[in-house]
């Protein structure tokens, strides 16, 4: 939990730093595409190519904490992302198999949405031969896609696996869905050719 908590810090973080630098919103939507990667450096990744993936990639909503059914990113959007997921594994050496067949990992992606509202003034209006000040709202969608590398293998005494890798993709939630899936591929390549040492 505590983790999960971390990520999310972490993300809203990214979020705030990279608002900050386009303070009058962004000119394009990919100006909000972000990377980041971290992993274990203590961590040996070799000698283990065997891995399974989910076949959707979870929300993380407040809904599984009320008991409702989770909810999952659209295939419309998903089916492409977890298609270059597996590719990229592929390129690094992994083979993908059933998380019956006791794989070595286990790719977990999920995503995390939010809406924002942004105001700011705008000198528009002309009245008594003065311009007043007209308040401007535009809202848009933010969101991430978070994947965690799990040792499968590694079970703690609390049944707990251990998390050695974890790429988050920071984009706006925008544009065309064909558009918005092929930033989203370009940003999940770039956190694996990041990651060299997940190379078998």
């Amino acid at each position: 939990m505590m983790r999960k908590m971390l990520r999310v810090v972490l993300v809203i973080f990214i979020a705030g730093t990279l608002w900050s630098c386009y303070p009058e919103g962004p000119d394009y939507y990919d100006d909000y595409d972000i990377v980041y990667t971290n992993y274990d450096n203590n961590y040996v990744f070799t000698g283990k190519p065997k891995y399974a993936i989910t076949d959707k990639i979870i929300k993380i909503t407040g809904n599984m904490d009320a008991g409702k059914p989770p909810e999952y990113v659209p295939s419309t959007y998903s089916t492409q992302m977890l298609n270059t997921m597996k590719a990229n594994m592929a390129s690094l050496g992994y083979s993908l198999v059933d998380v019956s067949a006791n794989p070595d990992f286990v790719l977990m992606p999920s995503a995390l949405e939010s809406t924002n509202v942004e105001y700011y003034y705008d000198y528009w209006g002309y009245y008594w031969g003065w311009y007043y000040p007209y308040p401007m709202t535009y809202t848009y969608k933010s969101g991430s896609l978070m994947m965690d590398l799990i040792d499968y293998k590694d079970i703690s005494a609390d049944g707990k696996r251990r998390v050695v890798w974890t790429g988050i993709v920071n984009g706006l939630l925008e544009g065309s869905s064909s558009e918005f899936t092929a930033r989203m591929n370009k940003s999940i390549e770039q956190a694996f050719s990041q990651s060299e040492y997940l190379r078998q």
